[in-house]
């Protein structure tokens, strides 16, 4: 299940599920036991200049400038200090669902019956695999012009938008 950050308030982050949740996650009980920790990473992070820089990385929320180094026999590496999104997940809770028709999973029905692949349409509509990859997960949500190229391709059907 992936995640997309819509707003980031003090010690809060809101963001938004592939299945369409959206979902606060508050910190703010965490930032005592932050400050006080023996481990410097938890210190940075109860920073309010720190925290507010999250970003998603590989669907995990990652605090880029926040560095942990680890060292498997082969040097020295430093990788952004993230959070298990299971564990982020579980510790939010729902504010909204999403009203919006999940068009990630009717591209991927569509797509079956026609018996196109990613790789398929992505030609047909001038884009890449991956973005289709996206689509059909919820990541990304189509703009117009777009939706309506995949709705022709895949569904041989046309979107009007009034």
């Amino acid at each position: 299940m992936e995640a997309e950050i819509i707003a980031v308030e003090p010690f809060s982050i809101i963001t938004k599920w592939s299945d369409g949740e959206i979902r606060k996650t508050n910190y703010v009980y965490k930032i005592n036991e932050w400050h006080q920790s023996s481990n410097p990473l938890y210190q940075q992070i109860a920073q309010w200049e720190n925290f507010k820089k999250v970003t998603v990385r590989n669907g995990v929320l990652s605090w880029p400038e926040i560095r942990v180094e680890f060292d498997f026999g082969n040097g020295i590496r430093s990788e952004p200090f993230e959070f298990d999104p299971v564990v982020t997940r579980n510790e939010s809770e729902i504010i909204a669902t999403s009203l919006v028709p999940n068009i990630g999973s009717t591209l991927l029905i569509a797509c079956k019956a026609a018996k196109l692949t990613q790789n398929d349409l992505a030609r047909r509509i001038a884009s890449t695999k991956q973005y289709i990859s996206k689509v059909e997960r919820g990541i990304v949500s189509p703009q117009t012009d777009t939706l309506q190229r995949i709705a022709a391709a895949a569904m041989g059907r046309r979107i009007i938008i009034a």
